[in-house]
């Protein structure tokens, strides 16, 4: 699966698109936007992309969701993130191999031709009639105490999600008998992976915890981490799992993590959240 950052960006009630050049969606006019790369979090994809295809600077007015595709006839499965964006400076069209036009189109009179990503983006503000409220999670649920994740990883899809181990279990029994509410992300099926991030900025718990798992390499776990802390920029977050020292001093040094807790000591999370409270 591809992961991708794409912009909304509206200037004098106008909206900048871009003609693509290249498969996938040829021929058809997309938002600014492209790969999320190793170890980047999709805010600063977005950013990235912004300065590589128009040569501007950008900074980021909010998180708009995420949504995942399909694209048969281009043999393409792609989950796109979507922001919207400020300009900072003038825009060129930098990439005219991949995008062979740059232009601003009134709100009122876009194009036919839009790409799966571009018609997602415009339906976040009414722009396209059939907007369908997907992946909400109530209200009771935004409200939870603690957050439980398991990472996304592209080796896993919806028909073999990763089942919760005995640690999460327990932990989540644990805070069930303290009277603590608990949600569980299991993101390893990427329609519950969704779901988390479209609901992301709208949690309001103590503390994130994330599962690090047997089968996810830590670049996931990190990037997760990364864009927790963006848009939840006052929680805690904590790991969990059966982690090395090496990993240990990796991960204190790059800032991911508030507190990480070995899988046999889950029981430790109830003494942060006192600290916490």
């Amino acid at each position: 699966m591809n992961l991708g950052a794409g912009a909304l960006i509206i200037e004098d009630n106008k909206i900048l698109l871009l003609l693509r050049n290249i498969s996938p969606e040829k021929n058809k006019w997309s938002i600014p936007g492209g790969n999320i790369e190793l170890k980047e979090s999709p805010n600063q994809a977005v950013l990235r992309e912004i300065r590589e295809e128009t040569g501007s600077n950008a900074e980021i007015i909010q998180y708009l969701g995420c949504f995942k595709y399909i694209l048969s006839q281009d043999k393409f499965q792609g989950l796109s993130f979507i922001f919207q964006l400020k300009l900072k400076d003038n825009v060129v069209n930098r990439e005219p191999e991949i995008h062979s036009k740059l232009e601003w189109f009134e709100i009122d009179s876009l194009p036919n031709n839009l790409t799966q990503v571009a018609k997602f983006t415009l339906s976040k503000l009414g722009l396209v009639l059939n907007n369908k409220k997907k992946h909400i999670i109530s209200t009771k649920e935004l409200l939870s105490d603690i957050i439980l994740v398991l990472p996304f990883s592209p080796k896993f899809n919806d028909d073999k999600p990763i089942p919760l181990n005995r640690c999460i279990k327990s932990l989540y029994c644990l805070l069930n008998s303290y009277n603590y509410s608990v949600k569980i992300f299991n993101c390893t099926n990427d329609e519950e992976y969704i779901i988390f991030c479209n609901n992301l900025p709208k949690l309001k718990p103590i503390a994130l915890i994330i599962h690090l798992y047997n089968k996810i390499s830590i670049d996931w776990v990190e990037r997760t981490a990364n864009f927790v802390k963006e848009n939840l920029k006052n929680t805690p977050i904590w790991l969990i799992g059966k982690i090395n020292n090496n990993k240990i001093n990796k991960l204190m040094k790059e800032q991911y993590f508030d507190n990480i807790i070995s899988d046999d000591e889950y029981y430790k999370v109830l003494e942060l959240i006192k600290i916490r409270k």
